[in-house]
């Protein structure tokens, strides 16, 4: 509710250099400063209002160029935060990655190497150093049943996954 509310809730802007006077205000919380003008920009991603740009109490009060150049910055900022979320995500995943037991590898379309963690080391005997970027037929070698190499990523393409018999060698 109030000013701030206004802009989450309807994800447009608001500028208001008398925000005392304006339809949504509600005042400001117990020792708050006084209120003498706002500027607030949704921050929109994937659709969705996700927060709010807010500026106050600038001298003299905000004008239109303001308002244009916060909404010309409120999409870089709602970039940097989807990103540094999904940096976490990944940082999250990869320490839970990296203590399993088990290998846990991941390649590209081309079957290099993106991803490789400790349990892989452990059975492999490779380094994370040692994989990374290499084509995985060093530890694996496919042996596509009834199917070329071609036709098992067309069946990837398609459905989302492959099915392969293969032998795994170790570094020793």
């Amino acid at each position: 509710h109030g000013l701030y509310g206004r802009v989450v809730a309807d994800g447009r802007s608001l500028l208001t250099n008398d925000p005392s006077s304006h339809k949504d205000s509600i005042g400001t919380p117990t020792g708050h400063p006084p209120l003498e003008c706002f500027l607030g920009v949704p921050l929109i991603h994937g659709g969705k209002t996700m927060g709010m740009l807010g500026l106050a109490n600038r001298a003299g009060g905000y004008i239109s160029e303001d308002l244009e150049a916060m909404e010309a910055l409120a999409p870089a900022i709602v970039e940097a935060t989807a990103r540094k979320k999904a940096e976490d995500k990944i940082a999250e995943q990869a320490l839970m990655l990296a203590n399993v037991n088990d290998a846990v590898i991941a390649l590209a379309p081309d079957f290099r190497v993106t991803y490789w963690n400790r349990g892989a080391e452990a059975i492999y005997g490779y380094s994370a150093d040692e994989m990374m970027g290499k084509l995985n037929n060093i530890v694996l070698k496919p042996v596509y049943i009834g199917a070329t190499r071609a036709e098992v990523l067309a069946r990837l393409n398609r459905d989302g996954h492959m099915e392969a018999e293969s032998l795994r060698t170790r570094k020793d």
